[in-house]
C-alpha cells in the first residue's frame, strides 16, 4: 500500500487509534468554550455567555443525537455572545443557527442561556487570560495568511494534511520561532517529524527567508528558494 512504501504506515494507524476513544465525542462543555474563546478576536468578557451556550447545545444533541453543527455551528456561538440577543427574532438572523432553534420553545433555551452568562459571576480561566494576550498582530495575520499557503504546498508535495504538519494552535508559536537553525524548529516540535527531512529543510527556508512563494504559469503557486545575493521581496 501507499502507507507501507512511505513508511507511514504505523503514524496513520496511530492517528487513527485515537478515534477510538468515546471521551473524544464527550468532550466536556468548558473544553469546548475555551477553544472557541482561542479563535479570532473574541473579547474574553463574553466567556461566561459563550459557555452557557456551549452547555445549552451539548444538551440539546444529546437529547436529539445530531451532530453539533446541526443545531448550531460554533462561528454561531461565538457571534451570539457577542451580540446576546434578547428576542426570537433576532435569533432568526443567525447563519449557522438551526431554523428550529430559532422557534419556541427551542429559542427560549437559547435566549435563557444567554441571560444565565450575562449574570454569571463565573470567572474566566487563567489560560484563557493568558492566551487573549497572545493573538497575532495584522502583520502577523498576513504572516499566518502566507504560513498557510506555504503548508498547502507542502501538504500536496509530501502526501500529508497541512494540520499533520502544523496543528492550527501551532501556527502563530511556528510564526514567531524564528529559528536560525533547522534544530531549533526539530527541538520546538511544532513541527511533525513525519514531514521529512526534505519538507523540514523547504519549511525551515521559507522561515527565514530564504524562499519564497511565487506564481509559476504551469503549476501555480510554489515554493522558490532564493538565489545568493537576492534581495527578498519587502
Amino acid at each position: 500500500s501507499k502507507l507501507d512504501h512511505s513508511g507511514r504506515k504505523e503514524w496513520a494507524l496511530e492517528l487513527s487509534s485515537r478515534f477510538e476513544d468515546r471521551r473524544l465525542f464527550e468532550v466536556p462543555p468548558e473544553d469546548i468554550a475555551k477553544r472557541l474563546a482561542q479563535s479570532g478576536k473574541f473579547n474574553i468578557r463574553d466567556y461566561a455567555v459563550l459557555l452557557e451556550l456551549v452547555r445549552w447545545r451539548e444538551n440539546r444533541v444529546r437529547d436529539i443525537n445530531v451532530p453539533r453543527r446541526w443545531i448550531a455551528e460554533d462561528g454561531v456561538l461565538i457571534d451570539l455572545a457577542k451580540i446576546k440577543p434578547t428576542t426570537a427574532e433576532q435569533l432568526q438572523g443567525f447563519r449557522g443557527l438551526s431554523k428550529g432553534e430559532t422557534k419556541p420553545p427551542h429559542s427560549d433555551r437559547i435566549l435563557a442561556a444567554v441571560q444565565r452568562g450575562q449574570e454569571s459571576e463565573e470567572e474566566v480561566p487563567s489560560d484563557i487570560k493568558r492566551r487573549s494576550v497572545l493573538q497575532p498582530s495584522s502583520d502577523e495575520n498576513l504572516g499566518l495568511d502566507l504560513l498557510r499557503v506555504c503548508l498547502t504546498l507542502l501538504s500536496n508535495e509530501f502526501h500529508i494534511a497541512a494540520k499533520h504538519i502544523v496543528s492550527p494552535q501551532n501556527l502563530l508559536p511556528l510564526l514567531r520561532l524564528k529559528p536560525k537553525t533547522l534544530a531549533d524548529m526539530e527541538v520546538s516540535q511544532l513541527v511533525s517529524p513525519q514531514l521529512g527531512e526534505k519538507g523540514l529543510q523547504d519549511l525551515f527556508e521559507f522561515l527565514t527567508g530564504k524562499s519564497s512563494l511565487r506564481m509559476n504559469s504551469r503549476r501555480g503557486a510554489e515554493l522558490a528558494r532564493i538565489a545568493d545575493g537576492e534581495e527578498p521581496a519587502q
